[in-house]
């Protein structure tokens, strides 16, 4: 206990928080926790975007970059970004801000529509 006295109050319940956060993290989300909990611990975050075959990574960066600055209110360059080319979309791309999704894709229209 003597190497915890020279702590604050406020600091020792921020501490128990993430204490708390870094158990719970690793109980409810298997693999993900560890890159969760460090991007919760230094405020980093993580941006990639999902596009389909018919697009390349230049034309999905030029999507993506306009709906990152509408949606999520964020100025990014291309480095920044990592790029996945996934089969399962069916058109245009997917974007995401962490957790947070923004579905653009022709699937999501139609479904939309239907």
């Amino acid at each position: 206990m003597k190497q915890l006295d020279w702590l604050t109050v406020t600091e020792l319940k921020t501490l128990l928080k993430g204490m708390k956060s870094y158990v719970d993290m690793s109980k409810k989300l298997g693999a993900r926790w560890k890159a969760l909990f460090e991007r919760q611990i230094t405020g980093e975050n993580s941006y990639r975007v999902e596009y389909g075959a018919s697009l390349d990574e230049n034309a999905a960066w030029e999507k993506a970059s306009s709906a990152f600055q509408k949606w999520f209110w964020e100025t990014l360059s291309k480095d920044q970004v990592v790029f996945v080319e996934s089969r399962d979309i069916s058109g245009w791309i997917k974007v995401f801000q962490n957790d947070d999704m923004l579905d653009m894709t022709l699937d999501m229209a139609c479904n939309k529509i239907l």
